[in-house]
């Protein structure tokens, strides 16, 4: 909405990241306002999410296959 980085078509103001952080510093007070007086016009209302479960059988595996690699240990000379 704002990043010049996003490929979006419509943006309110193209902001690099440099510039969108110093104008939500800049204006927390007024955005904090803002956000409030929207959620309170939702009345309170959740948004509709249903969740479904992705279900199968589950079985433990009869055997496990475990690789590795051997590493050579360095030897320090004192």
């Amino acid at each position: 909405m704002f990043s010049k980085g996003k490929r979006t078509k419509y943006k309110f103001i193209a902001f690099d990241n440099n510039d969108f952080y110093a104008f939500v510093i800049n204006n927390v007070k007024q955005l904090k306002i803002d956000f409030k007086s929207v959620t309170t016009q939702m009345g309170g209302r959740q948004m509709n999410f249903t969740l479904e479960p992705k279900t199968m059988e589950f079985a433990i595996p009869e055997v496990e296959v475990y690789k590795y690699s051997e590493v050579k240990s360095r030897r320090c000379s004192v």
